[in-house]
């Protein structure tokens, strides 16, 4: 227990004493293009380098459909973590490429592990000196029984919060 704490401690304490951001979005998620689900995400994003930032995010879908007369909710759990490279046009404009690697559990009957990298690109307007908007494209190869290669698209927008 003792060695948790301290872990957890020592975790928190690298975080706090650098300047950290994070995001929240809503989007759609195309698993497979057979599937939408209404996508909702949080991250934490770490600055490395004058240009590079780590990103930590989890996030979260649903797609109901109408199951022998039931509704039934299927869900899309997603982590990422990866690399953000920051490409600024100007003080307000930056626009920005990721790569990363993200496991997907898609909850569903029958219910799925994916693991695959991915490629995401946006862009980040400025509106205020502690607030980014965003808007995002996410491309995802997912790798994973029963088709083994899958494909998944995000269109997303949000809101970045610097701390």
């Amino acid at each position: 227990m003792k060695k948790c704490f301290f872990i957890l401690t020592f975790f928190i304490a690298t975080i706090a004493a650098f300047p950290q951001m994070f995001s929240t979005q809503l989007g759609v998620d195309f698993f497979n293009y057979d599937k939408g689900f209404l996508d909702f995400r949080l991250a934490y994003h770490q600055n490395l380098a004058e240009s590079m930032e780590l990103k930590l995010g989890a996030d979260i879908g649903i797609n109901t459909t109408q199951r022998g007369g039931e509704i039934v909710a299927d869900f899309l759990l997603t982590g990422e973590i990866g690399l953000v490279f920051l490409f600024p046009a100007s003080q307000s404009l930056i626009p920005y490429v990721g790569v990363g690697l993200s496991p997907q559990f898609v909850i569903a009957e029958p219910a799925f592990f994916y693991l695959g990298p991915y490629l995401d690109a946006g862009l980040r307007i400025k509106v205020h000196p502690n607030m980014d908007l965003i808007t995002e494209l996410k491309q995802e190869l997912p790798v994973g029984p029963p088709a083994w290669i899958n494909n998944c698209t995000r269109i997303s927008a949000g809101i970045i919060f610097h701390f």
